[in-house]
């Protein structure tokens, strides 16, 4: 896995000017959903080999540990299970927005 702290979001960001990702365009390029949360925000992964996935996290997830400690625990796991599936397949976290999505490509940050 490699984090990439001297490409230019992340200088950027360091300096205190975010973008947020846009998981909308990703779509439209393909990026497919491997985790999500479903109406009651439980976590719903569906684990695919696609070279852009969308990663969506709880937006809290400290007040998610204090209201639901066993739901937290799931999404821990979830969230596991698909990073370690996508650093397996080469892939990268390129973008991360306060809404809470993830965007993983191969080797663009």
């Amino acid at each position: 896995m490699t984090w990439r702290i001297d490409s230019p979001r992340a200088t950027a960001a360091a300096a205190g000017v975010f973008t947020s990702s846009d998981v909308d365009a990703a779509r439209a390029r393909g990026g497919v959903e491997v985790l999500r949360r479903d109406g009651e925000g439980v976590p719903d992964v569906r684990l695919q080999e696609t070279s852009l996935r969308l990663v969506q996290v709880p937006t809290d997830v400290v007040d998610l540990r204090h209201r639901d400690p066993g739901l937290a625990v799931a999404w821990r796991i979830a969230l596991r299970e698909v990073l370690v599936a996508a650093f397996a397949d080469g892939l990268e976290v390129v973008g991360v927005g306060r809404d809470g999505w993830y965007v993983l490509e191969r080797g663009v940050a």
